[in-house]
């Protein structure tokens, strides 16, 4: 896949006002703000509708490149150009959340896979990642006070960094539950972590139930704690499987 900058040096070319404008003549972009406004108009206040982003960091490694990305956050000689990368990274997220927020969105939902303990340390995340998380959070939160946040993988690590950032729900995914409840200390609701191949996919209704009313009693009827999916479902999973999920936690 063709990047946008072929290297850092580019982004004094661009701006968050020309790519807005560019997403602005994308029919599927045009489209999604429909599909969530008309959702908006079926739902009402009945459910929450979700709309957002991949999160700033996830989004500037996508204009460069991961790995580029990363080498040049450690190179001194492109601080200049890092720093303008991830403010205009951050500004689209922001702006391309807003506008979700306008056609109806109640929830705001920032993937940052980019940020997971597998790639990046915890000195990292909390120098480029965390504080335009805070700030994101801090500008919607007037307009929607409800932000989800995702990073796959290892992220255990990541919940004490997270748990006074005033997001609202940390999704995790292979994680031991009770420990990071305790992590979490009640200040941030976790959401999470049936495996969406080896349980929600691969599992039988049985083992879902089971597997879903575990983790249920594990977290406890205290609240902090939303049952789901650790990640994306795959296109196999059947809807018996969710359906056995939804099942035990209402009956848990």
């Amino acid at each position: 896949m063709k990047k946008p900058l072929e290297g850092i040096e580019e982004i004094f070319d661009w701006s968050a006002e020309k790519v807005m404008e560019n997403l602005h003549k994308d029919e599927e972009y045009q489209l999604l703000l429909k599909q969530i406004s008309h959702m908006h108009e079926l739902v009402r206040d009945e459910r929450l509708i979700g709309v957002g982003s991949f999160g700033p960091f996830t989004t500037a490694s996508q204009i460069v490149g991961v790995s580029e990305l990363f080498m040049d956050m450690i190179d001194e000689d492109y601080a200049e150009e890092t720093a303008a990368l991830f403010r205009l990274a951050e500004e689209v997220v922001y702006q391309v959340c807003r506008e979700g927020i306008e056609a109806g969105g109640s929830l705001i939902y920032i993937a940052e896979p980019v940020s997971s303990g597998d790639l990046i340390s915890e000195m990292d995340f909390e120098k480029f990642s965390l504080p335009m998380l805070k700030r994101l959070n801090e500008r919607l939160k007037k307009e929607c006070p409800y932000m989800l946040l995702h990073i796959c993988g290892n992220t255990m690590e990541r919940i004490s960094a997270l748990k006074d950032s005033g997001i609202s729900i940390f999704s995790i995914d292979s994680l031991d539950l009770r420990q990071a409840l305790v992590l979490a200390d009640g200040k941030i609701a976790l959401m999470g972590n049936l495996s969406p191949v080896n349980i929600l996919e691969k599992g039988s209704v049985s083992q879902i139930y089971e597997e879903s009313r575990r983790l249920c009693e594990a977290a406890g009827l205290e609240g902090g704690f939303i049952l789901a999916p650790g990640c994306d479902l795959t296109p196999k999973t059947e809807y018996e499987h969710i359906s056995a999920m939804v099942r035990a936690a209402k009956q848990t």
